[in-house]
């Protein structure tokens, strides 16, 4: 596992405060817009596209880690959120 993505993938996390799910994590760090991260003010955090170099596979393997050793709490508003 690449710290450095393991670290972005965590930072957006807390700063999404539970607004997103695994794939919209994977979306922001790729600087993918959506009305739902301009809505909630997401795409002006600073790890916005910061992995935009990463394919979506590799994000997605590291927020699948870190959800497997427990890193995030899940809710479940309408469907998983981190």
């Amino acid at each position: 596992m690449n710290d450095f993505i393991l670290i972005k993938v965590l930072e957006c996390a807390e700063k999404a405060d539970g607004l997103i799910g695994r794939s919209s994590v994977c979306k922001l760090l790729q600087g993918r817009n959506s009305k739902k991260f301009m809505r909630n003010g997401l795409d002006h955090i600073s790890e916005f596209g910061v992995l935009s170099h990463i394919s979506k596979s590799e994000i997605l393997n590291h927020v699948d880690y870190l959800l497997e050793r427990g890193c995030f709490q899940i809710g479940t508003l309408f469907f998983p959120m981190i």
